[in-house]
């Protein structure tokens, strides 16, 4: 979930979006709060704000700038490593509650390696 720095309206809807994911998501859905646009000179969100409304919401926070590539990589890591250690720790308690059982990868990959059909 995001909002620009320099759109103080796109932070005050942040509490209307948190109100949203806590009603309709899934429950133990992933959160990252992200202000864009850091580059610019004309802040109207202060890094602190963001910060301590993340910090209100117990998510992770980072500042990013698409045009510049600032934070952007580090703001999809972070949000892959949430899930990551989610997945982990379902998978705990699903063998905690039954030892014999492990989570199922279920994308299967062809056993086919002929690759002379490929029209790529």
């Amino acid at each position: 979930m995001g909002y620009a720095i320099n759109d103080r309206s796109s932070f005050n809807n942040i509490d209307m979006w948190m109100k949203q994911i806590k009603d309709h998501a899934s429950e133990g859905v992933c959160v990252i709060l992200v202000g864009t646009k850091c580059d610019l000179q004309t802040r109207t969100v202060e890094y602190a704000e963001g910060k301590k409304l993340a910090d209100i919401y117990g998510v992770p926070f980072l500042e990013t700038s698409a045009k510049n590539d600032i934070n952007v990589e580090e703001a999809f890591e972070t949000i892959a490593r949430d899930i990551k250690e989610k997945f982990l720790k379902n998978e705990s308690i699903v063998q905690e509650a039954n030892p014999g059982s492990k989570l199922k990868n279920y994308i299967k990959m062809p056993e086919n390696n002929d690759d002379s059909h490929c029209t790529c």
